[in-house]
């Protein structure tokens, strides 16, 4: 008997399962469909939203890298420029000790810089003020 009562809860079973979509009403079904499109749209415009994304972040990728070989660039261009100052500034000491060896070498003060030039420069004004005529010296 257990066996006849098992196969007539099967058998009622079977017979109730398809009745079991006509029992949800048509408000609900139409609601989960709408649903349901809803989620599709949704998905569908996250996927485009993905997609540029993607785009935006391979431009920014790209430009990453340009800005690195950038950078690089200026910071060999600022070492060279570094050395160069550092290969001025030897120079310069390396012409102001000449000089001051010149000016010792030639008995003159280190402070009366450029008083031969002075001296020459004075004595060709003085020889031209001389050899010119009185009008001249009376414009001036």
């Amino acid at each position: 008997m257990t066996r006849a009562r098992a196969g007539l809860l099967v058998l009622a079973a079977l017979c109730l399962a398809p009745s079991g979509c006509a029992l949800v009403s048509q408000g609900r079904l139409d609601e989960s469909q709408k649903l349901s499109q809803t989620l599709r749209s949704e998905n569908t415009r996250l996927r485009d939203q993905i997609l540029a994304l993607e785009g935006q972040n391979r431009d920014l990728s790209e430009r990453a890298v340009d800005d690195a070989r950038r950078i690089a660039a200026q910071d060999d261009a600022i070492e060279h420029l570094e050395k160069s100052v550092m290969a001025y500034q030897d120079d310069r000491r390396k012409l102001e000790s000449a000089y001051r060896r010149l000016v010792a070498s030639l008995g003159l003060d280190d402070k009366t810089d450029g008083s031969v030039i002075d001296r020459d420069n004075s004595d060709s004004r003085s020889d031209s003020q001389q050899n010119r005529s009185p009008r001249a010296s009376a414009i001036q």
